[in-house]
């Protein structure tokens, strides 16, 4: 099976990355505000979810691999995928989908960014707004050739700091596609919930050489038109995140 021209789409959406990335380093490099002691300005973060997609067209483990920075406060944040899912990389890369069941689709990525910044706090509460690019694919059962779209990405996300190690985050993403190949219709969101566990007990204000722990719940919702078939998903993807920090 092969993938509708995947050497100029991928190109295009690499070039966007690595521009997106060279105008947005900087922001890891901003001063953080209201910190004392040896709170630094801020931290790098390598971080792996491993999910179960629990609906029965899919019932398949993902596990996305993510490089995220942010400012000691997270008033500004970005996050670049390093690889949407180590567990099923070659199959998107070469467009199989022998592993999905009976009318089961399949989402990837083959390149992400998001900025993200937080302007509004108050008592344990910190919320923002947040944006971003990414190529969008589908693998389709049946179907001789995956799906694209590339899309913008709006984001809505807060935090609820309940103690020194213990922090809820909830977050939205709504990606609206600018460009599809193979399928139209393209409508997408993205729910997730996170319980995240700081043992090293600085969880709103995270420090390099900690690791985090995160419940993860995600949500996604599908719709698009396809020539095999149309879909209409709600996928819900519980999981385990790890952060590691530097």
């Amino acid at each position: 099976m092969e993938m509708i021209q995947p050497v100029r789409k991928t190109a295009w959406v690499l070039r966007v990355l690595v521009i997106s990335c060279l105008l947005f380093v900087p922001l890891f490099e901003l001063p953080a505000q209201n910190t004392t002691g040896d709170v630094t300005d801020g931290f790098l973060t390598i971080e792996t979810t491993l999910g179960y997609n629990t609906n029965t067209n899919a019932e398949y483990f993902k596990m996305p691999l993510i490089f995220s920075g942010s400012s000691a406060d997270r008033e500004i944040s970005a996050r670049i995928l390093i690889l949407s899912d180590v567990l099923h990389a070659s199959d998107y890369f070469s467009g199989q989908n022998g592993f999905l069941k009976p009318r089961g689709v399949y989402q990837y990525n083959f390149a992400l960014i998001d900025i993200d910044y937080m302007n509004w706090s108050r008592g344990i509460f910190l919320f923002g707004l947040g944006a971003g690019l990414a190529h969008q694919g589908l693998l389709i059962e049946g179907s001789d050739k995956s799906a694209h779209a590339l899309t913008a990405r709006l984001r809505a996300h807060g935090y609820a700091f309940l103690s020194q190690i213990i922090a809820l985050k909830l977050q939205t993403t709504v990606p609206i596609a600018f460009f599809q190949s193979a399928t139209d219709q393209f409508r997408f969101f993205q729910g997730e919930f996170d319980v995240i566990f700081d043992f090293s007990r600085n969880v709103r204000q995270s420090q390099p050489g900690s690791i985090q722990l995160t419940l993860n719940v995600t949500y996604d919702y599908m719709r698009f038109n396809h020539s095999i078939r149309n879909y209409n998903q709600h996928d819900f993807i519980p999981g385990v995140k790890v952060m590691f920090l530097y």
